[in-house]
């Protein structure tokens, strides 16, 4: 990029994610533009209201540009491509929300791609197997992306007030790498790619050094990661546990953790969290990457970011609770998040599948839940208590994605059902 311009950045999905790190972003010198959908009016006319415990109190706070429309979106070119969006593969694919925001490299002048290269997109979603498909088609198949960054975002934010206003405690941080990993080995990359090279002739590890600064000139807390989907699957331990748990529930993730619930609540999100180990060892996350300890750091940091008064009783559960097994061993290792900050969360805080429940809204259910639960059965594994968390929020997920395809359509095929003993059950 030239030292003269400014960095370009779309962020697609601009809530309660997205404003945070469009705000870290534009500090930091870049001009953000906003893709807003429900939220388009309220941003353009007022702006939006950030208020965070981390970077400060920002009324009616606005980015560089507001838009709506992909025929506003091709009037620029972007440096990146930021998705907070959801991503329920179920209602659309991810490259089909993208593909109409992006511009073909045939209609730059003198047909040439800008000297930054093609843009990057950084997808900064929950789950896992969501880099994929957007990977393979936009930058494969159409040439229009150059190289895709994954990112593993913890931000305890809520979008409040029909997007009037966001709420954000203390706790941000945020894991990025190359996909593919660089790390892998070089006959598992695809055609016309190597570990430090895309199609468009683009080193994506340059263009993740220079976002990675953009977001700690802004403030933010970003960490580069070799390979990023350990961490995907570290993060995925809270959102298919706490998350989960408090979707079926209906309640703040706080009610899981008064006095009155604990006994009953802990032993089953490190049940389940247990549940997504497993699978992730099975599918090649050993202990170096993907170490027993998650499960314990992933139940504490929740709580301590509680002031959870623990009498003896609650002590007693959080002790039991750790007596599972892990292959064989217990691991000694004191959970990072013991000796880390202490941070905050908001006690109305719901994660992101309970809001979408709430409103209606199509839920991240397949990259949560329903990848892993897949993922079990290609090993020929069972997972009764993520099988229950899918058999209580599939019916909501099916009247909520009719409901979007009626509102603002859908290409997605049916999606298959967990697999039976290794095999896909189809609901076509």
């Amino acid at each position: 990029m030239s030292s003269t311009r400014a960095p370009q950045v779309l962020v697609i999905g601009f809530g309660a994610v997205g404003s945070i790190y469009a705000l870290a972003l534009t500090k930091a010198g870049a001009e953000v533009t906003a893709l807003c959908r429900s939220n388009y009016d309220q941003v353009k006319e007022n702006g939006i209201d950030i208020f965070s415990a981390k970077f400060g109190k920002y009324p009616g706070w606005k980015p560089h540009q507001v838009i709506k429309s992909p025929e506003q979106a091709r009037e620029h070119y972007f440096d990146y491509v930021i998705c907070t969006f959801k991503c329920v593969p179920d209602l659309e694919p991810t490259s089909e929300v993208i593909q109409p925001y992006l511009r073909n490299p045939a209609d730059f002048p003198n047909d040439s791609v800008p000297e930054a290269g093609l843009p990057c997109i950084v997808l900064m979603q929950n789950g896992i197997g969501n880099e994929q498909e957007p990977y393979d088609v936009l930058v494969r198949e159409q040439g229009l992306a150059g190289s895709v960054i994954s990112a593993v975002s913890w931000v305890t934010s809520n979008l409040l007030d029909g997007g009037k206003r966001v709420e954000h405690g203390s706790l941000e941080r945020l894991s990025l790498g190359v996909f593919p990993s660089p790390l892998l080995d070089a006959s598992s990359l695809t055609a016309g790619v190597t570990a430090d090279r895309t199609p468009d002739g683009t080193k994506p590890q340059a263009r993740l050094d220079a976002l990675v600064k953009l977001l700690q000139d802004g403030g933010a807390t970003p960490e580069v990661s070799g390979d990023v989907q350990p961490q995907r699957w570290k993060k995925l331990l809270w959102n298919a546990s706490w998350g989960a748990l408090s979707t079926v529930s209906r309640q703040p993730v706080a009610q899981l953790c008064t006095e009155a619930s604990l006994h009953y609540t802990v032993s089953c999100v490190r049940r389940l969290m247990l549940e997504v180990l497993y699978v992730g060892r099975a599918c090649g996350f050993d202990e170096d990457v993907f170490p027993a300890a998650s499960v314990d750091e992933a139940l504490q940091v929740t709580l301590d970011m509680r002031d959870v008064p623990q009498s003896a009783q609650a002590s007693a559960s959080l002790k039991q609770s750790g007596n599972d097994a892990v292959s064989g061993q217990r691991s000694k290792e004191k959970p990072a998040s013991a000796t880390s900050a202490r941070h905050s969360m908001s006690p109305d805080f719901k994660p992101s599948l309970l809001l979408d429940l709430e409103n209606g809204r199509p839920m991240e259910l397949l990259p949560i839940i329903g990848n892993v639960i897949e993922l079990a059965r290609m090993h020929r594994m069972e997972t009764p208590r993520l099988d229950l968390i899918m058999a209580a929020l599939r019916p909501a997920q099916v009247q909520a994605i009719e409901a979007a395809r009626r509102k603002w359509g859908g290409s997605a095929k049916p999606v298959k059902g967990p697999a039976v003993e290794g095999t896909p059950v189809s609901t076509e």
